[in-house]
């Protein structure tokens, strides 16, 4: 008799401990869409929606690490092309200031620097 009780409170607890993350599965499913919803009219770009792995950190740190390491290579890149433009603008304003000066010593010739 004691061992069927066990088996019955174990087996209510195991569908109480299932009921409660179909309930969380829900509600996070409800928060997500309604984030999103909002999202529709957020115009000053206020609201982030976040990652599955925000949600379930335990599952996802595999993907996490290589979105992160994406966004990293991608921050690097951008910050080399913003560098490289930099440097032409620059040389290009030392190029110029660099006729001019060549320009006023000749006589206001143009020596084809």
């Amino acid at each position: 008799m004691g061992e069927i009780r066990d088996l019955m409170g174990s087996y209510a607890r195991m569908e109480q401990r299932r009921v409660k993350e179909q309930i969380t599965s829900r509600f996070q499913l409800s928060d997500l869409i309604g984030l999103h919803m909002q999202k529709l009219f957020d115009n000053k770009n206020e609201i982030k929606l976040p990652n599955v792995w925000d949600i379930y950190p335990d599952l996802f740190t595999e993907e996490q690490e290589a979105y992160e390491e994406r966004q990293r290579a991608e921050a690097l890149e951008q910050a080399k092309i913003s560098r490289r433009e930099y440097a032409a603008r620059y040389n290009e304003i030392r190029r110029q200031r660099g006729l001019i000066k060549n320009m006023e010593q000749k006589g206001g010739e143009d020596n084809g620097w």
